[in-house]
């Protein structure tokens, strides 16, 4: 199983998975700062809208949910 994993892209995903997690961090950090100073948080919800996007395009939700609907189905 660990062989698999090692050769079906494993190493790739966990660098961008800490990537991208270390974006999600920032963009908190970002809020809290704009929130702190009474500033508009419009930055913050624009950029969170780029990462939703990386995060659902990068573990790729729709394909999992369609393995899960297919699964179910009797053809």
């Amino acid at each position: 199983m660990m062989y698999s994993y090692m050769y079906n892209d494993g190493p790739y995903k966990l660098i961008v998975l800490h990537f991208l997690l270390g974006i999600a961090y920032y963009m908190e950090c970002e809020g809290e700062l704009s929130f702190c100073l009474d500033m508009c948080s419009w930055i913050v919800v624009a950029y969170s809208s780029l990462c939703c996007g990386s995060y659902y395009y990068f573990l790729d939700l729709s394909n999992q949910s369609r393995k899960f609907f297919l699964d179910g189905m009797s053809l």
